[in-house]
């Protein structure tokens, strides 16, 4: 449609191409060192504040094979040991490209977005700086999820909230 394309023919949200394109080049160079390494691609990105509930944090829905296999190599007991956070912001987006990396050499990268605009951005980061956390939520469509932790909350937030 017309009206959802700018003046360069490009859509709202066509940033959003560039960032899957950033994810398999982040996969590849992983790959390339010997890491079992897997791009995610999420569905619905909420950021919570705790006003709908005791979450806060960023809830990320993943497809079913994706959210086992992330399950599963969490739950192995491969935790979480680094993280990397790639941020921009585009089109009143903040666009985020999240690399997790477990002990064993595996990694997970996950884009992802949510819009300034959102009313819930300012609480969840008000609430993540008081806690000095930012907890990731990789779920699926019943509700089960992985909760991921961050401990540097402003590498996630608006670039003026730095």
């Amino acid at each position: 449609m017309s009206g959802d394309t700018g003046p360069d023919g490009e859509g709202p949200m066509a940033w959003w191409d560039d960032l899957l394109a950033d994810a398999d080049d982040q996969v590849a160079a992983y790959e390339k060192e010997g890491w079992d390494a897997h791009v995610l691609h999420p569905g619905d990105v909420t950021p919570l504040d705790g006003a709908e509930g005791d979450r806060v944090g960023l809830s990320i829905l993943l497809p079913d094979d994706e959210y086992e296999r992330v399950a599963r190599t969490l739950a192995a007991g491969d935790a979480l040991e680094r993280y990397d956070v790639y941020r921009t912001t585009a089109a009143g987006h903040v666009a985020l490209l999240l690399a997790l990396e477990t002990g064993d050499e595996r990694a997970f990268v996950c884009p992802a977005y949510y819009a300034l605009d959102d009313e819930a951005v300012e609480g969840l980061f008000t609430a993540a700086r008081s806690a000095g956390t930012l907890s990731v939520y990789l779920r699926r469509l019943d509700g089960a999820s992985v909760e991921v932790t961050l401990d540097e909350p402003s590498l996630l937030a608006p670039p003026a909230e730095e």
